[in-house]
């Protein structure tokens, strides 16, 4: 599943690097660290994206506001249009 849609790594030497631990016994912080190093290009570039930067910023936020005590409340003022008391589907949809 999803494997139609990953289209083609780059064939650069780190990317490569990564195929070769994907398929090795190596520990998953390792293989964290080589992807990370081997799109560190075009996550800087996506920093000019303002969907991106728009999608990090909420993959923070939500979490964070889950920890406040008014869930809700912690939403709202991250300019989500949530109800008092949110479910995924309002969370889904305040995202969008």
């Amino acid at each position: 599943m999803g494997h139609t849609t990953l289209g083609v790594l780059p064939r650069t030497r780190y990317w490569k690097d990564v195929a070769e631990l994907l398929a090795g016994p190596a520990a998953s912080h390792v293989i964290f660290a080589a992807s990370a190093r081997a799109a560190e290009k075009d996550l800087l570039r996506a920093t000019n994206d303002p969907v991106f930067v728009e999608a990090v910023r909420l993959l923070l936020a939500i979490p964070a506001a889950a920890r406040a005590r008014d869930f809700g409340d912690a939403l709202r003022a991250q300019d989500m249009a949530v109800p008092h008391e949110p479910e995924l589907l309002d969370i889904v949809t305040a995202a969008s």
